[in-house]
């Protein structure tokens, strides 16, 4: 989702996280998905889309800092 902007990155992992444990529910009673509507509670919904926010945190600080790494030497290499 590198892509996106911040807030629609967060959005699409959270979705993208909700459906994954929507599958894993599915996947373990398929009969159950024929038979009715299936949905995650909402504190599962609330667990998983704060872990999609909270992802997103990490990985903006991590970019960062491999950013300042690689400026950091090519500054380097030029002296």
């Amino acid at each position: 989702m590198p892509l996106l902007d911040r807030r629609s990155a967060a959005s699409a992992g959270a979705m993208a996280g909700i459906y994954f444990r929507l599958l894993e529910h599915i996947c373990a009673a398929p009969q159950t998905a024929l038979e009715r509507r299936m949905s995650l509670p909402a504190s599962q919904k609330a667990m998983v889309a704060g872990s999609a926010l909270a992802g997103m945190a990490g990985r903006r600080q991590r970019n960062g800092a491999q950013t300042r790494a690689s400026l950091a030497s090519q500054q380097a290499g030029r002296t």
